[in-house]
């Protein structure tokens, strides 16, 4: 799971009151992720297929399994963890010179006749490098709203007290978006307790911890700098599947099949999948594909990830020990205070 912000929050243990249970529990751990369900279907073309680029706002108000426990009536709750992805963003610098490129294509050989090639050739190319994946404003409301829904959660630990006695702790990584991500969070909790800006709510940025993978020599050598790490991924992007969509593409735009390349195919579904998230715009390049063609590039995505970041390695989760470790040894510091 790629993460961003770590939120930890530890309450004082109450004592059980006359009448209540004595047995509580000594921990609550809430594990945060964003995941696209098909709460977002009928929202856009293949909306369930976007992934980590979805508008995450679609989930806010859908229960998803698994989020709605609570703790039982005669448990206090004592911590809080949270693991937390950036909200929505731009997309980054490797990808936006592959729209451009595309786009150029299309504006270049396409099928003038075509009306689909003249509403994507009028397109405006919005897109720059310069916005490499920093946070969209509407990923700023998006960890505005989440600060303030486990606040409303969790009223005992989201307390003023507890923040100005500063026993909230938030990690970062350094990415500007993940740093303007914790502030949005911040931002939305100091709201919702009425609290002035910046009075309890400071962060830490710690790579070491929150992109573990770039401090671990043996991961970068295997994996990250490895030319042959992903080599099944460039097996599956020149296998039938992916001729395939570029084919049809090519069809479609009365171009030579060879001008397009799966780069070109990833970043067409890029274009379409951005032009929703960032500006709710169901926009011509999504008549570029059809809903095969998308489960093929879901699919290749989440290959990639698999042999980058998940099981295709063992060294992927060995890298993230350091991470748990800190985790468990945390929960066990707090279990240890509430006992005494």
């Amino acid at each position: 799971m790629l993460r961003c912000l770590w939120l930890r929050l530890s309450g004082a243990a109450s004592v059980p009151g006359p009448g209540r249970a004595s047995s509580r529990c000594s921990l609550l751990i809430l594990c945060v992720s964003i995941r696209l369900c098909a709460a977002s279907l009928g929202r856009s073309p293949w909306a369930e297929y976007y992934g980590t680029k979805s508008r995450y706002e679609v989930l806010s108000g859908v229960s998803v399994p698994g989020t709605d426990w609570l703790a039982p009536a005669n448990c206090t709750v004592l911590q809080v963890n949270a693991l937390i992805r950036h909200g929505t963003r731009y997309p980054t610098r490797k990808n936006v010179p592959r729209m451009v490129e595309i786009h150029q294509l299309i504006r270049e050989q396409g099928d003038v006749g075509s009306s689909l090639v003249q509403a994507l050739a009028g397109w405006h190319m919005w897109y720059n490098e310069r916005m490499d994946g920093n946070l969209h404003p509407l990923g700023i409301s998006e960890m505005v709203k989440l600060a303030k829904r486990l606040s409303a959660r969790f009223p005992a630990l989201f307390a003023v007290q507890s923040y100005k006695e500063k026993r909230l702790k938030f990690l970062t990584s350094s990415k500007h978006r993940c740093v303007n991500s914790t502030k949005s969070f911040i931002q939305g909790l100091e709201s919702y307790l009425n609290l002035p800006d910046q009075e309890g709510g400071q962060w830490e940025v710690n790579d070491g911890l929150m992109r573990f993978f770039d401090h671990c020599e043996k991961f970068k050598n295997l994996v990250e700098n490895n030319n042959t790490a992903l080599h099944q991924v460039e097996i599956f992007k020149n296998g039938p599947e992916m001729e395939r969509i570029m084919s049809n593409m090519a069809k479609k735009l009365g171009i030579s099949p060879s001008a397009i390349n799966a780069n070109m195919v990833e970043a067409t579904f890029y274009l379409c999948t951005y032009e929703f998230i960032l500006k709710g715009v169901i926009s011509p390049w999504c008549d570029l594909l059809e809903e095969e063609d998308v489960e093929v590039l879901e699919y290749l995505g989440d290959l990639k990830q698999y042999w980058k970041r998940s099981y295709g390695y063992k060294i992927n989760g060995l890298s993230s020990y350091r991470l748990f470790q800190d985790l468990f040894q945390y929960m066990d510091q707090t279990i240890e205070e509430s006992e005494r």
